[in-house]
């Protein structure tokens, strides 16, 4: 996938300080100038990548210096051309000649003929070909055909949409995703909940350009905590913090009772002095008194009602489908369709739906595909399947229209106790103002919708672009996910800039997620009777040390009164987060005795942890009702 060259200015790294880039235009023939369809166009110096359209036509972003250009294509020999500073446009000649794949085996060819078609791209050039040929190994014969059950979004009005699918009904991107076996890619988890100072990891010089970058900045929030009779979590009630009259932030409680608002996040916004947060359930609506930041506390409101959890759980996956994701598109295709297996059997009692949005760019042959959100599982699978890595060519990609069509599109039901949004993607979107400004308010659009977007990003994804999609998981109470090396597939990936992770097979940790932000216990439970920190660990489980014998808490389970002892080296603060790994309170504890008060949160799990020379201790405790 895309990795990018940043050019160091000094010794920091800032936003802007790019080399100049040019857009590439070419065309790649034969050597009797018949076009080369498919054909791979590679920039070993920045790592960009695409292949050519039916009229074997190109463009791709490369530096304004000297640089060598990659061509190849199966049946003929590799070409490199160098592409001296100011040029932007190209043609090449392959030869014919046998191309040997990684395992050093002969690959033969077999010629496809496309049937006749006329498309246009975004340049306004009209394309023909009545003999184009298309070389894959294996296949017999090649049809073009529309999808059935797909909406698709044309990123211009003149360009048809095409599936290619191969005679006898398996598409060539299905094919290959039948042969690549699900639980190879790994990922860790960036869960920004977990930390008590935010982007404490990232210099000073570096967020301050990000955030002026990208125009948002999650740093006031405003935490609220939900319970209802006998001090059970209400899930899914609308929370809004208003300054006056005016509503600033709204969200809902998510399946713990819990609801994250924010105040300043984008660089327009501005709050007063008279911010009031308020419920609303049931017609009515419920004040609740003061107001704290997350620094001073979490605020807290008992409304007189009951628990009352309704079993639906809808999951939408996004993904971005340019020529970039080509190294790891069949993989992630794989791991999309085994968690969505999976899910069905973790949470066998609930009522789940799925759907799926692909999408490209502007210009591209398409701008996005969707498969709408639905109970039978099939369907979003065979979407899933059935889907390629092509176009694109430059670093951004039109994540935005990607992400209003997940958001506007597709039918999320008001009701579920969870709506998650996994964003699959290896580009941030395009950086002028208009396009920021359309993420911003779409991000503020998914916090009211009670949508939680958890990235999960790939190898191209630079420093910026991890800011924001950080950024964004923290606005819409998601997470943060990031393919890791430890696979060995695909390009490198870049390390998130944080202090700790860990690494899981990306299946397991996308169904722990879906399972951690959709599992509830029943109304009618004491407490939660599974351990769940150990069933599906999270970023802050328990984790023993060297000093596991050194301390300890009673009485465990507790009706809230807490005691923690150390016997010696007592550290500075200790911190209270639910098994979500969300920090729920903060205590000073400068004496070897620490007592707390859980009484004021709902029956349930929770941590108890601290940091230590640089590891991280944590136990678990239980809060039941007196």
């Amino acid at each position: 996938m895309k990795k990018i060259l940043l050019v160091l200015l000094g010794t920091l790294m800032l936003v802007g300080g790019f080399t100049q880039d040019r857009i590439v235009s070419g065309k790649v023939t034969d050597s009797k100038g018949t076009p080369l369809i498919a054909a791979s166009v590679y920039l070993p110096e920045t790592g960009h990548a695409t292949i050519t359209d039916l009229s074997g036509k190109f463009r791709i972003q490369a530096p304004d210096t000297l640089v060598v250009l990659e061509v190849s294509y199966v049946g003929f020999e590799k070409k490199r051309e160098l592409l001296k500073p100011g040029k932007t446009s190209v043609q090449i000649q392959l030869k014919k000649g046998v191309l040997s794949d990684s395992t050093g085996i002969t690959v033969d060819e077999e010629v496809l003929s496309f049937t006749d078609m006329s498309l246009s791209d975004d340049v306004g050039f009209s394309r023909t070909s009545a003999a184009s040929e298309l070389r894959v190994r294996g296949a017999k014969t090649y049809s073009l055909e529309k999808a059935p059950m797909v909406s698709e979004s044309l990123a211009s009005p003149a360009m048809a949409p095409v599936s290619a699918d191969f005679a006898g009904g398996a598409s060539f991107a299905e094919r290959e995703v039948s042969t690549v076996a699900a639980g190879q890619l790994t990922a860790g988890e960036l869960h920004d909940f977990s930390k008590w100072e935010l982007w404490q990891d990232i210099a000073e010089s570096d967020l301050e350009a990000y955030q002026k970058a990208w125009k948002i900045n999650p740093k006031d929030r405003y935490a609220v905590q939900l319970l209802g009779e006998e001090g059970k979590p209400l899930v899914n009630v609308k929370v809004l913090l208003k300054d006056g009259s005016q509503t600033i932030w709204e969200s809902f409680t998510d399946n713990t009772g819990k609801a994250e608002l924010w105040a300043n996040l984008f660089a327009e916004q501005q709050n007063g002095n008279q911010l009031s947060i308020h419920a609303e359930l049931g017609g009515k609506s419920y004040p609740f008194k003061g107001v704290t930041t997350f620094h001073q506390g979490i605020n807290m409101l008992k409304i007189p009602t009951y628990c009352d959890l309704n079993d639906a759980v809808d999951i939408a996956f996004m993904v971005d489908a340019t020529g970039s994701m080509g190294d790891e598109i069949h993989y992630l295709q794989a791991e999309l369709a085994d968690v969505i297996d999976k899910v069905k059997d973790t949470l066998p009692g609930l009522s789940l739906r799925t759907g799926s949005i692909f999408y490209r760019d502007k210009g591209e042959q398409y701008l996005t595909r969707t498969s709408p959100l639905q109970r039978e599982l099939k369907p979003t699978l065979d979407f899933i399947k059935k889907q390629s890595a092509g176009g694109g060519g430059d670093y951004p990609e039109a994540v935005e229209e990607g992400l209003e069509r997940a958001l506007k599109e597709l039918d999320w039901n008001p009701k579920a106790r969870a709506r998650l949004l996994f964003m699959v993607l290896d580009a941030p979107p395009h950086q002028d103002d208009s396009t920021i400004t359309k993420m911003n308010k779409l991000t503020q659009l998914a916090a009211a919708k009670g949508i939680r977007i958890i990235p999960v990003v790939a190898s191209g994804i630079n420093k910026s672009a991890e800011y924001l999609f950080r950024s964004i998981a923290l606005a819409t109470n998601g997470t943060y996910v990031f393919l890791t090396d430890d696979s060995g597939i695909g390009n490198p990936h870049i390390k998130p800039t944080t202090d700790d992770w860990e690494v899981e097979k990306l299946n397991d940790l996308m169904v722990r997620l879906v399972y951690q932000f959709s599992y509830a216990p029943d109304c009618n439970e004491e407490m939660l009777e599974e351990n769940i920190a150990d069933l599906w660990p999270n970023p802050i489980r328990t984790r023993p040390t060297d000093m596991a014998q050194q301390w300890q808490m009673f009485p465990n389970p507790t009706a809230g009164p807490l005691t923690v002892n150390w016997e010696k080296n007592a550290p500075e603060e200790v911190f209270l987060s639910d098994l979500n790994g969300k920090i729920l309170k903060r205590f000073d504890s400068p004496d070897p005795r620490l007592q707390l008060d859980l009484s004021a949160f709902p029956a349930g799990s929770y941590l108890i942890g601290f940091e230590k020379d640089g590891k991280w201790e944590s136990k678990q405790v239980f809060r039941i009702q007196s």
